[in-house]
């Protein structure tokens, strides 16, 4: 049985704001770490538990710069889903 660990990312890059600490979870995949952002849908790997959230909180950055670049007219049902739910947690600075 795999184990979970609930972890939070609370600081991002000078360029963006942290309205709220945001929630993942952390669980072991072979020789790997995996780290998610459920209420987002976004996850990622890692070698180690640090490598994994430094690579989630990238990603999450990522996701958050591409899907505000769009018009909201022009996104699909799932991207704008998360759109909104990263703008509940992430702003630009």
């Amino acid at each position: 049985m795999q184990r979970t660990i609930g972890d939070y990312i609370d600081s991002l890059p000078a360029a963006y704001r942290l309205q709220r600490r945001i929630p993942c979870t952390l669980r072991q995949s072979g020789k790997s770490m995996v780290a998610s952002f459920r209420r987002a849908n976004i996850s990622t790997s890692g070698e180690t538990r640090t490598g994994a959230m430094d690579n989630l909180k990238s990603l999450i950055l990522d996701v958050y710069d591409m899907l505000s670049r769009e018009p909201k007219a022009k996104l699909g049902p799932e991207p704008a889903r998360q759109l909104q739910v990263l703008q509940k947690y992430i702003s630009k600075e």
